[in-house]
């Protein structure tokens, strides 16, 4: 079975994407994001952090509610760790950089589908040193 995946993005869609991924949607505003999360229902939304900036988890928390089973994945230019990491606590379940989107931009649908976290070994220390104080 495909794994259906939505894309928010404003740049161009050169995404190498693999016969088991089923692309709903790519368009460039939270508005078109937020009605194919509601009428398809994705099992992973990439979220590009330049669309809406510092209100990007406000977005995730609004996706979150109308899809509580989509699974997000940041998209961002070498990102801060705090940008990261908010996003991380609000709901996101991956990071992707830019850089290394035609490496890893299948793996990542592989190992989200799965259930799996997409972060840096790094990020996840540092949310564990958050949650242990």
């Amino acid at each position: 079975m495909n794994t259906k995946i939505h894309i928010m993005t404003d740049k161009p869609a050169d995404f190498d994407i693999s016969a088991e991924v089923e692309v709903l949607s790519t368009v460039n505003n939270t508005a078109d994001t937020l009605d194919a999360v509601i009428k398809y229902h994705p099992a992973i939304v990439f979220i590009d952090y330049d669309v809406e900036k510092e209100n990007t988890g406000v977005f995730i928390k609004t996706i979150l509610a109308e899809s509580p089973n989509s699974k997000i994945i940041l998209l961002g230019r070498e990102l801060s760790d705090d940008v990261v990491l908010s996003c991380l606590f609000i709901g996101a379940f991956g990071y992707l950089n830019w850089a290394d989107k035609s490496r890893f931009f299948n793996k990542v649908i592989d190992v989200v589908a799965k259930g799996e976290a997409w972060f840096s070994r790094r990020i996840v220390g540092l949310a564990l040193k958050n949650i242990h104080g």
